[in-house]
């Protein structure tokens, strides 16, 4: 049988059942400014932390915000530790994920550019903090790139959660032309939850 052991290095995350206040609350990675974060507030939940490497994102992320906020990479140890122990049960994890791998306006390497560890870590880390819900946000063509799908198969095979995926056209309800691939990943317990194109309003002047 294989052991378990411990040391002075080691951390344990421990988490309580899911309550209604935790899945109205947002654990905000690769948070910006707070785009993403407006439109969850706007929905009714709160941001229990922001996390970003960028130390003037999260500076104008203050301005909409009274969330924790944490500069560093969630992909190191120490720091996801911090974000659970601020998280005080946040059930809820977004992440609009680096796009330059995946942007025709970037280098568009996919898996061979680092910054793809974006996705993974985000993975990782909704998985380590036993969230129920993961919403993510990126360009287009993330939403077919092989790699991508593939870290999102493992992730939905390792915890049975389910996924809806869909792009969004922000020129069907306002005068720009930007278009997002947008997923979201619902625990078992929870069910699918199936995510809608947004009807297009009509006399939108370009």
């Amino acid at each position: 049988m294989p052991k378990v052991f411990t040391d002075d290095k080691s951390k344990i995350l421990s988490h309580s059942k899911p309550s209604w206040d935790g899945l109205h609350s947002l654990i905000d990675l690769c948070s910006g400014f707070g785009g993403l974060a407006q439109g969850a507030i706007a929905a009714g939940m709160h941001v229990s932390v922001a996390v970003d490497q960028n130390p003037k994102m999260l500076a104008l992320y203050g301005k909409i915000s009274e969330a924790t906020k944490i500069c560093g990479d969630f992909g190191r140890p120490e720091v996801l530790v911090d974000i659970w122990q601020h998280a005080k049960g946040a059930k809820v994890l977004s992440s609009g994920f680096s796009c330059q791998p995946y942007s025709r306006l970037g280098d568009g390497r996919s898996e061979h550019d680092t910054r793809s560890n974006c996705i993974t870590k985000t993975l990782a880390a909704a998985y380590y903090l036993q969230v129920k819900a993961v919403i993510l946000e990126c360009v287009s063509p993330a939403g077919q790139d092989q790699f991508v799908c593939a870290e999102l198969n493992r992730f939905l095979k390792g915890t049975g959660f389910s996924m809806s995926q869909i792009d969004l056209r922000l020129d069907s309800i306002w005068p720009c032309r930007r278009q997002r691939a947008w997923w979201l990943l619902v625990a078992p317990e929870l069910g699918a939850i199936d995510l809608n194109v947004w009807e297009c309003l009509k006399n939108i002047s370009q």
